[in-house]
């Protein structure tokens, strides 16, 4: 039997992996904001992360309208400023958020990418002084082509992994100038890597762990003192094994960690010789202790581990004795980050999170004079998940759950066996995180209800408190959401972010249409003023526009729209007083469904939930059924659903509700995914004997069967997870004569697999992936194929195309062409005769590149939008052949876009290399390139949109501190103003001897236009 999962560490894989293929990019596409529905600047926040003390300041990272970059401050809100705009790339892959890497002397480390892939950058705290320090690994599109890892001061040097071509990844030191940034050791020789990693100062020495081999995950331990001859194996701790160093922890100079001689995780400790590196062996009978959580007491170490059949629990070494002893029964709780803080010394007494399976994850300490462990008992009846535990002076601070959601600030005061909720969002949670101490007081990140995530200062008793809002111009997006199609005009919901101008209040998401123009989007209704009616589950009957929606006095209710008068009214109130007849979220689709000319709704009065129909003819809303009803599709005028478990039937014309059959005579069946197709109803569903397979319902006969019995151990047929966005999901696809749907045999694992409607016989289409599972998915009908996704083992999921019920699978793309990559599409429309997709980019900014195919390899691209900048694409939308999407970015985020008509573009006049008449260009130059744009009568440069500027892919160079390096100039011989701007030199995208470049941009108004030059390459 094989495992049903993708192998263990894939995900993990997918965090580390270094090497990009190439990923082919369709040329830049003018995008337009369809309308900018959210003008007003409402919470969203900052977000500060990895807060850093250096020199006087609190150096960290956080969003404005600018892009994610390094702030600084020194505690106040007038002194909290911007370092320096890094105009960083999002084209590279992988984490890119700019971070503060460390400090050594005056020099302020800090890891970014830009043009040159992702390198280590110095700052002195200046815009001026913060540049590119090396670029390490001259190739670019890598994550994190230059530096990762641990960085960590030592003699006034900077010590961190790095990698390049030649050595792979290695320790590396800086002394902040280009010329002693510089490889330490090529632990591992040539380009396998030594990986060091897991950086640790303890007196003098830095100690790390690294591989034996380039081949091999097997580490030992090594230390550095930032010279060659002196970074050297400190010992051969398992010569047969993996010694596997760990927790490597500083104890008053000495070097205490965990590692493995070949029976197991024991503490150990070294004074960086092989003679001095001793084990303690707390275990000697059993499999290791695995002693986790170092913590310096005074000298002494305490740690948690196990010995023999005793459970777990907290440990105390000696240094002096050598003596190791258990000293409580409860220990802090495995499995937590460290940054997570699982144990702090403070008032006397070690404090650490620990579940005792009676009170849940909560706040114990071990009190060292008295030897007892107390509980402090902070969500009475559940668990508060203590964490970030973090001493300034009188105090210790940590985050907490003081109910069954959200998380706030705590703090235990000095003397106190108790612990009290700082309170940073009235009425509400403030969720924070990164705890730092910096000039004696306590700052985070945390959220209010005003501004979003921002910076916070907390005093040393918990008392004082204030908020540094990092970008207060942020916007909230207005995030509209996919609708209904009518008569070429797209029906949405979307947040307007604007306020009542006379009481303040928000109006929030309500309905809204467009036409795919800036004129043609407009509010169809304000139905809730004070707060948002939300309109969800759209559809039409009769030429009417049907929804749900809360007004704020009915709850929610059936609403709906006549595009020809343009009224908006409410149907029913179902649930009178307030109560709402349908639930703001459905988890099993639409609550809607039309069927003969009726609506249908899953709905519920004072009595509770029942089927429901509405005549749009006659205004008549009547309960059908008593009883809860989950899903619902329409069959040749008639409407099944599920309810008590098994499959029902209403037939509008004659008015009969009856059970279609009892597919489960011992239980629940519980019918899913009602598919009509070919006259057929298809689902899946549960006999009790089989488990879950494929089922089909002919009404003609009046038969209901079961057409599979593909698992003979258990359920074949995965329920698919319901689209939150739509309500619906798409678990078969039709092509030819077969339904193509996700299975698992038991033995293959999730595969495809095709029923043939003509011959009844089901069989599998491909085991995709040998290993483990494919888990196919978002199957969609593309001409005359069948395009969906699916995952192998060593690729991770790809784009795949079957051209035919009988034919076998044929790989069209891997959009993410990392080892393991994990999910390769969030969404997938067909609009035209394109499939739309959108690929993640990376895990830690909210960004998706857009991608189309035509079902071919030479026919799929990534579309690029806007070089360089990290864009969050999603809600793909059909409006009559012309794609619309959501996009998310810092500047103007949540909007609603689509491509520009580039018939609408204006052709301006350009001038490459102003002033000269030949426009040679080096193909392998440094700089930059010149590029004008030629004012005149008819076109004003002061409306230029500067950073929309985009030169065959290149944007605009920066210089005197940050600034975007465009001047307004005469640079032909009119009266009129010109622009003069330099762009990034990156010109080995050209190829030929001749070609022409190509400048493009905007108007402040949004009028898009292009201009082109001739001009010669040279070697």
């Amino acid at each position: 039997m094989r495992r049903h999962a993708f192998p263990a560490g894939r995900l993990a894989l997918a965090w580390v992996a270094i090497v990009w293929s190439t990923t082919i990019w369709a040329a830049p596409q003018p995008v337009e904001l369809i309308k900018d529905i959210n003008t007003e600047p409402l919470p969203r926040g900052s977000t500060p992360t990895a807060l850093t003390p250096f020199d006087g300041r609190l150096y960290f990272t956080a969003t404005s309208d600018q892009g994610r970059d390094i702030w600084s401050t020194d505690g106040t809100q007038a002194g909290t400023e911007l370092l320096r705009d890094l105009e960083l790339r999002s084209d590279l892959g992988g984490p890119l958020d700019p971070a503060v890497c460390g400090a050594a002397g005056d020099t302020l480390f800090l890891t970014a990418g830009d043009v040159t892939g992702y390198e280590l950058w110095r700052s002195d705290g200046t815009a001026e002084g913060t540049f590119q320090l090396k670029d390490i690994d001259p190739r670019i599109n890598r994550v994190r082509s230059g530096t990762f890892g641990t960085c960590i001061e030592l003699g006034g040097r900077l010590l961190f992994g790095a990698q390049d071509e030649e050595h792979g990844s290695e320790l590396w030191r800086s002394d902040g100038t280009e010329e002693g940034t510089v490889l330490v050791r090529d632990i591992v020789p040539g380009p396998d890597s030594g990986g060091a990693g897991f950086l640790m100062r303890s007196g003098d020495t830095a100690y790390f762990r690294a591989r034996v081999s380039g081949s091999s995950f097997v580490t030992e331990l090594w230390k550095s003192d930032g010279t060659e001859a002196g970074t050297v194996r400190v010992a051969d701790i398992n010569p047969t094994g993996n010694a596997s160093p760990n927790f490597l922890t500083d104890i008053g100079g000495t070097l205490y960690f965990a590692a493995n001689e070949g029976d197991g995780p024991e503490l150990w400790r070294t004074d960086g010789t092989e003679e001095g590196t001793v084990k303690f062996d707390i275990d000697p009978a059993g499999f290791g202790s695995n002693p986790q959580n170092m913590l310096d007491v005074d000298g002494m170490v305490y740690f948690d581990a196990q010995s023999g059949t005793d459970p777990r629990g907290l440990w105390r070494h000696d240094p002096a004795t050598g003596l190791s002893e258990r000293v409580s029964e409860r220990w802090p709780n495995v499995g937590l980050s460290a940054a997570s803080r699982r144990m702090a010394y403070f008032d006397g007494a070690v404090y650490f999170p620990s579940d005792d399976g009676i009170h849940g994850d909560e706040l114990w300490r071990y009190v060292i004079a008295t030897g007892a462990t107390e509980l402090i008992d902070i969500f009475d009846g559940g668990s508060s998940f203590p964490r970030e535990l973090t001493v300034i002076g009188d105090s210790l601070f940590f985050v907490a759950s003081g109910q069954v959601l959200g998380r706030d600030l705590w703090r235990v005061a000095a003397g106190s066996a108790s612990a009290s909720r700082i309170e940073l969002n009235p009425g509400g949670f403030s969720s924070p995180f990164g705890l730092t101490s910096f000039q004696g007081d306590l700052f985070c990140a945390a959220s209010d209800a005003e501004d979003g995530y921002e910076l916070w200062r907390v005093g040393p008793n918990g008392t004082s408190r204030s908020k540094i809002v990092v970008a207060p111009d942020a916007t909230h997006p207005a995030r509209p959401r996919p609708g209904i199609v009518v008569d070429g005009i797209l029906y949405f919901s979307a947040n307007d972010g604007l306020v009542d101008p006379e009481d303040g209040t928000p109006q929030n998401r309500e309905l809204w249409k467009s036409d795919g123009s800036g004129t043609g989007t407009v509010l169809v209704a304000d139905l809730h003023p004070e707060g948002g009616s939300n309109p969800r589950e759209m559809v039409t009957l009769g030429g009417s526009i049907y929804f749900t929606a809360d007004d704020g006095s009915a709850g929610r209710e059936l609403w709906k729209h006549d595009p020809g008068d343009g009224s908006t009214t409410r149907v029913t109130d179902l649930n009178p007083g307030g109560g709402s007849a349908f639930e703001p979220f459905s988890s099993y689709g639409y609550a809607l469904t039309p069927a003969n000319g009726l609506l249908f709704l899953r709905a519920r009065d004072a009595s509770g939930e029942g089927l429901w129909s509405h005549d749009p003819a006659g205004g008549l809303t009547e309960r059908v059924l008593e009883s809860p009803v989950q899903e619902m599709a329409e069959l040749s005028g008639v409407l099944y659903f599920v309810t008590q478990g098994e499959l029902w039937s209403h037939d509008p014309d004659g008015g009969a509700t009856l059970q279609v059959s009892e597919i489960n005579p011992a239980g629940s069946s519980d019918p899913r995914t009602l598919t009509a197709f070919e006259g057929m109803l298809y689902f899946s569903a549960d006999d009790g004997t089989v488990g879950r397979e494929l089922w089909r319902h002919d009404p003609l006969a009046g038969v209901t069967e079961r057409l599979t019995a593909i698992n003979p151990n258990g359920s074949a047929i995965q329920i698919p997870r319901v689209d939150s966005r739509t309500g619906q999901a798409t678990p078969f696809a039709s092509l030819g004569d077969a339904l193509i749907f996700s299975a698992n045999d038991g033995d293959t694992g999730w595969e495809p697999w095709r029923y043939d409607i003509t011959h009844g016989m089901a069989e599998p289409v491909a085991d995709l992936n040998p290993e483990a599972n494919s888990f196919p998915r978002l199957f969609k009908r593309l001409g005359g194929a069948l395009l969906f996704f699916a995952g192998n083992a060593e690729q991770g999921e790809m784009l795949w195309k079957l051209s035919s019920p009988g034919a076998e699978p044929e790989l069209v793309v891997d959009p993410d062409p990392r080892d393991n990559s994990s999910r390769a599409a969030d969404q997938a429309r067909v609009v035209g005769d394109r499939l739309y997709f959108t690929a993640p980019r990376s895990f830690f900014l909210l960004q998706n590149d857009l991608w189309r195919s035509d079902g071919t390899a030479e026919g799929t691209e990534a579309v690029e939008i806007e070089p360089g900048r990290p864009l969050g694409i999603s809600n793909l939308i059909d409006l009559d052949g012309r794609l619309l999407f959501n996009v998310e970015r810092f500047s103007r985020p949540g909007e609603l876009y689509g491509f520009a008509d580039e018939e609408d573009e204006r052709t301006v006049r350009i001038d490459i290399k102003p002033r000269t008449s030949t426009n040679c260009l080096h193909i392998d130059g440094e700089g930059v390139v010149p590029v004008a744009v030629l004012g005149g009568p008819d076109f004003d440069v002061d409306l230029v949109d500067i950073p929309s500027l985009r030169f065959e892919g290149l944007g605009v160079g920066t210089c005197c501190g940050g600034k975007l390096n465009c001047r307004k100039k005469k640079v032909d011989e009119d009266a009129y103003l010109d622009l003069a701007c330099q762009f990034t030199d990156d010109l080995d995208r050209w190829t030929g001897s001749a070609p022409t470049g190509n400048l493009s941009g905007a108007l402040a108004d949004g009028t898009r236009f292009r201009g082109s030059d001739a001009l010669c390459l040279v070697d």
